[in-house]
């Protein structure tokens, strides 16, 4: 997106052997490219990733410090107060949910924070024997999903729910524990990010597995699929034989669902953006990557503004519009679908990149 850095990317993309305007169209050989790598690292480290988790540590702290008000004294205002940071750090995990590589695979931060649907009948037997490991690999009843239930789904108002609190000494501890685990594994994440992980990210040039570019690649493509059927394939019933899933939206009781659709797809193309500064569309420029006799940067581009656009027809909730929408919302997840051959094939392909994530059964939907 980002022009500046072209004067130094034109002469580390002009190869030695062969001069760039003899390399215009598809022809040009992109896994013999010698081009210096570490500007889209360094852009990415330090534009995108650290202050994706910088933030969500910042957003997880005030978190705990409304929890923890709220649990010394349940009232509606606290209630109140701690729903509405609630709300910013499940928008804020959204900007830093792609990057599930390195530090944040080490912890299992996504499983950790994100896991949905919530099992509430697992949570429930939790808090009736008064045990629960919240370590164990695997579950559902923990993390966001679980503060989305207590806050706003353990009863019917919220003076209930406020009630239900007073009442419940288990779901107190549950609470605090569940945000002091997504907590110690967010502030683990800054730490190894900016003292160690970023200096090894930015070092790791090439396009072998594993490589930065790789990750990059890889961890993108592996998102963008989890919004595509977690986020909406599955709830709507496209992939579930035509059957709905209205609670198993993401955040079903709070009803941000859609909130976090549209930012979950902005943090999606601001990661191929590089947001300010050089990113994927700007690599695809240097090796000009074509299709269908367009840049394949700008298909990219259009197609996430495409798939923006058929998301913005729904309405809010999505846990209601899957079954009152049905055909608005299958068309926003085709939209989603389209973009799959841009990102997962053509332009890995074109990078010399290989997408080694195990794919879900229903991802080539």
């Amino acid at each position: 997106m980002n022009r500046l850095f072209i004067p130094m990317l034109a002469m580390t993309f002009c190869w030695l052997l062969t001069a760039c305007e003899e390399n215009s169209g598809n022809n040009f050989d992109a896994c013999n490219q010698k081009a210096d790598q570490t500007p889209l690292l360094t852009n990415v480290s330090d534009i995108l990733i650290i202050p994706a988790y910088q933030d969500l540590s910042q957003r997880i702290a005030q978190l705990s410090e409304a929890v923890n008000n709220f649990v010394a004294a349940p009232s509606e205002s606290t209630l109140a107060a701690t729903r509405s940071i609630f709300k910013t750090t499940y928008l804020s995990w959204q900007r830093a949910a792609p990057f599930e590589f390195g530090p944040a695979e080490a912890v299992f931060l996504k499983s950790t924070i994100n896991n949905f649907p919530l099992n509430e009948t697992v949570l429930q037997d939790n808090l009736n024997k008064g045990t629960w490991n919240l370590d164990a690999a695997g579950t559902y009843d923990k993390g966001l999903p679980a503060l989305d239930y207590l806050l706003y789904g353990v009863a019917s108002d919220d003076q209930a729910i406020v009630t239900y609190f007073m009442n419940t000494p288990n779901a107190k501890k549950y609470l605090t524990d569940v945000v002091s685990q997504v907590k110690g594994k967010v502030d683990q994440v800054v730490s190894d990010w900016t003292k160690d992980y970023r200096a090894k990210f930015i070092a790791n040039t090439g396009t072998a597995a594993g490589t930065g570019l790789s990750l990059i690649i890889n961890s993108l493509n592996e998102e963008y699929e989890y919004i595509k059927r977690d986020k909406l394939g599955i709830p709507s019933g496209v992939v579930t034989l035509g059957f709905t899933n209205p609670t198993k939206v993401e955040a079903y009781h709070s009803g941000l669902s859609l909130e976090l659709l549209n930012e979950a797809l902005n943090a999606s193309e601001q990661y191929f953006l590089g947001k300010n500064g050089i990113g994927l569309d700007d690599y695809l420029n240097e090796v000009d990557a074509m299709k269908n006799g367009e840049k394949l940067s700008s298909v990219i581009k259009a197609q996430y503004q495409a798939a923006r656009n058929a998301i913005q027809q729904i309405s809010s909730p999505l846990s209601e519009a899957v079954d009152k929408q049905n055909s608005v919302v299958q068309t926003a997840y085709t939209q989603l679908v389209k973009q799959i051959i841009n990102i997962k094939t053509d332009m890995p392909s074109v990078l010399c990149v290989a997408i080694t994530y195990v794919d879900n059964p229903s991802d080539s939907d």
